[in-house]
């Protein structure tokens, strides 16, 4: 908004309360500055309000890209146009889940985008993984590959480094315990071999899934996936503990390296 405007909503106002008197052509000016602001004021609240009722009439499944920025956008920001920081989003970070993966400092250098919704953007992948994680929370038994992944996929929602966690399992695969253990960087993460044994025994598990995420958007293993899986299958085999899987997430997909064949050389 320019000085210009700034000046006219200072007059519009102030002036009808300081007594001073002005020309009834300023007055016309005035009223209608007034109409034309409240006129923008109430095209915006219409477009925010079509967006609420077609989300609780469709949902999101028809909304473009824009659309859905554009109605999370109108909780943070009030009346004001909020189409062109929808674009700006898009324009600067390329999809929609970028926009949410972006850093929060990023976000706050597009126009238009302050710590509060910069804080909103950041909150949804954050939200999205404590909705899919309370629904799986009666999923005790993870005895098959798809309930690992089902379980595991949420567990890395946003997570922009690679990050390694640990399943501690019963004899009849029932989970008793999972804990992110650690974080790295994009193309690697460590799996502590001390930080693995300690749980396990806390836990009693008798036996064990590992599984990392690979954030370039491919689960395709690596050499140093291989060669720690080995490494942590023969040191667990001591304990007298089974690694059952190492599962690799990226995204909504998931792989598993048994299922793939890598533990039969172990």
């Amino acid at each position: 908004m320019t000085g210009w405007v700034f000046l006219w909503l200072a007059l519009w106002t102030f002036l009808p309360f300081s007594g001073i008197m002005v020309s009834d052509q300023y007055q016309d000016y005035l009223q209608t500055f007034r109409k034309g602001v409240l006129f923008m004021a109430n095209i915006h609240d219409e477009h925010r309000q079509r967006l609420r009722k077609r989300f609780l009439q469709e949902g999101l499944s028809s909304f473009e890209p824009h659309q859905v920025l554009e109605l999370l956008l109108t909780y943070a920001i009030p009346r004001k146009d909020v189409n062109p920081t929808a674009h700006d989003l898009l324009n600067t970070f390329g999809t929609i889940d970028k926009v949410f993966d972006a850093p929060f400092n990023a976000l706050t250098k597009i126009d238009g985008v302050g710590d509060v919704t910069a804080s909103l953007l950041k909150l949804v992948p954050e939200l999205s993984a404590c909705y899919i994680d309370s629904k799986n929370k009666g999923m005790k038994v993870l005895d098959t590959t798809e309930k690992l992944k089902e379980f595991l996929i949420p567990k890395f929602l946003g997570k922009t480094v690679e990050c390694s966690c640990l399943l501690s399992l019963n004899s009849r695969l029932q989970l008793l315990n999972y804990s992110m253990i650690s974080e790295g960087t994009v193309t690697s993460t460590p799996f502590p071999i001390r930080q693995v044994t300690d749980l396990l025994l806390r836990h009693r598990a008798t036996a064990a899934v590992i599984a990392h995420n690979h954030p370039n958007g491919f689960t395709t293993p690596s050499k140093a996936d291989f060669i720690v899986t080995q490494e942590l299958y023969r040191y667990l085999q001591k304990m007298e503990v089974k690694l059952i899987d190492h599962i690799i997430i990226s995204g909504q997909d998931g792989l598993s390296m048994r299922e793939e064949g890598y533990f039969q050389t172990f």
